[in-house]
């Protein structure tokens, strides 16, 4: 029997290991760290089937980590799947669609492999092991953009299911400008500030994981109601195909950022029970193919639904008074603030390590507070004028999605493949780098460029 210990950084900044015990028998690995130890895995014992699939999920079990892999990913933004879909056709964006995942696979495989083979589970660690320091100040840049992007893409959503869950119940008029204030401050002030200024977020983990249960409600009522919606709308007509326009770069963003994970994969890593790259494997093979399933179901249903009428927000085609779909908004109104939480403890961890020289110092209390304050007030000023989602979806899913979920990871295999860079594997994960990086690009351009337009000539969302 061999031990090695793989030195990590868990989610709150606190130092840890993974101790590797390989018995040659039976290749158990057992996991430890400083704030929990796993004795004992519940796979290990004898269960039958039904246990296996609908026991109690423990913590680093393959079940959980594959429903908390998929609820990295799987955030409000497949909520704009739909309009994608209408704004290419059912073909071609079934093809984008494909594309996409295809890629953004292949990255997160490439990721995986790259912390294994190094013992590195930090996503910046691994960066600076790669690029060097230069390009992890790049990526901390990146990420600050790609949270922030989030965290007003959650905003948004939640304000119109604010604003909707009033009108619903006390007759409020969506399109009352004093009335969208009034819930963006009461939302920023008495919500979101207080819960960005939790640190340990382990409890609004879970609520991320009941956020992803909430989304797969809405894509089961979505898919209910699928038939009854087409029936009314089918004159409107299915596009297969859409002409080919700028709008097929906002499409390419929402999905780029509808699959954007890769920068929490190692917590998932760090916390499986028995590590290993087998079972690591499982995990993201089958968090993927859940995301693909539900990411598919909801793009199709709600386009087949409003065809030409799909709005940004799926849920907002809906009348307001439907009770199955206002259940979905009330969840998804809950869920999504802690997961605006979660993301901006990300963003808090780029700015430690922009503005603090030892990443384990904290800021202080009110500095912290002032941060997090200047962040959510810039988001909202920037909601408040923003028309549709798909606008910040574009902006964040081009250039940061791009570097955070593929321009590194590509660049790390191609510098870690210890093949000639003129090896046929590197030169096309280098046209892969290229095409997806113009994309990135051109669609960061044209959303910054669409959002300014609407905002000298501004409508109401």
């Amino acid at each position: 029997m061999t031990n090695s210990n793989l030195d990590f950084k868990n989610s709150e900044g606190q130092r840890g290991y993974i101790s590797k015990e390989n018995d040659s028998d039976n290749n158990i690995v057992k996991n430890n760290s400083e704030t929990s130890l796993l004795d004992y895995d519940d796979e290990l014992a004898p269960r039958n089937l039904c246990e296996r699939w609908f026991g109690p999920i423990r913590e680093g079990s393959l079940r959980g980590s594959t429903l908390a892999m998929a609820s990295i990913t799987f955030g409000g933004g497949c909520l704009a799947f739909p309009s994608a879909i209408k704004n290419t056709g059912c073909i071609m964006g079934l093809i984008i669609f494909i594309i996409v995942a295809a890629i953004s696979y292949w990255t997160l495989v490439i990721l995986m492999n790259a912390g294994i083979k190094t013992k590195n589970y930090d996503y910046n660690n691994l960066i600076l092991k790669s690029m060097g320091k230069k390009f992890v100040t790049f990526s901390d840049v990146n990420n600050l953009i790609l949270c922030i992007g989030v965290i007003m893409s959650y905003q948004k959503f939640i304000y119109e299911f604010a604003l909707s869950i009033l009108e619903a119940f006390f007759g409020v008029k969506q399109d009352d400008k004093n009335v969208k204030i009034y819930v963006i401050l009461i939302c920023f002030i008495l919500i979101q500030i207080p819960l960005t200024c939790l640190k340990k977020i382990a409890f609004l983990q879970y609520v991320s994981i009941i956020g992803s249960l909430a989304l797969i409600y809405s894509i089961i009522v979505i898919i209910a109601k699928t038939y009854s919606k087409f029936l009314i709308n089918k004159d409107l007509g299915i596009k297969l195909f859409m002409p080919i326009d700028l709008n097929y770069l906002n499409s390419i963003s929402i999905f780029l950022f509808g699959f954007c994970s890769h920068n929490g994969v190692f917590q998932i890593f760090v916390e499986l029970n028995r590590p290993t790259k087998e079972r690591y494997s499982k995990v993201l093979n089958r968090s993927f193919m859940l995301e693909i399933a539900l990411y598919s179901l909801i793009s199709f249903s709600g386009y087949f639904s409003f065809l030409s009428t799909t709005r940004d927000n799926i849920l907002s085609n809906y009348d307001p008074n439907d009770n199955l779909i206002l259940i979905s908004k009330i969840a998804l109104f809950i869920c999504l603030h802690c997961s605006l939480a979660i993301n901006y403890n990300i963003m808090r961890l780029s700015y430690k390590s922009m503005l603090l020289a030892d990443d384990s110092k904290h800021f202080p209390f009110f500095k912290d507070l002032g941060l997090a304050f200047a962040t959510l007030l810039i988001s909202n000023i920037v909601v408040y004028f923003v028309e549709n989602v798909s606008t910040i979806l574009g902006i964040v899913g081009g250039i940061s999605t791009v570097v955070i979920s593929y321009f590194n990871p590509i660049m790390i295999h191609i510098l870690n493949s210890g093949k000639p860079k003129s090896a046929t594997s590197n030169l096309l994960a280098l046209l892969i780098l290229i095409f997806v990086s113009l994309i990135g690009i051109a669609a960061t351009i044209y959303s910054i460029y669409d959002f300014i337009d609407k905002l000298v000539n501004p409508k109401m969302f």
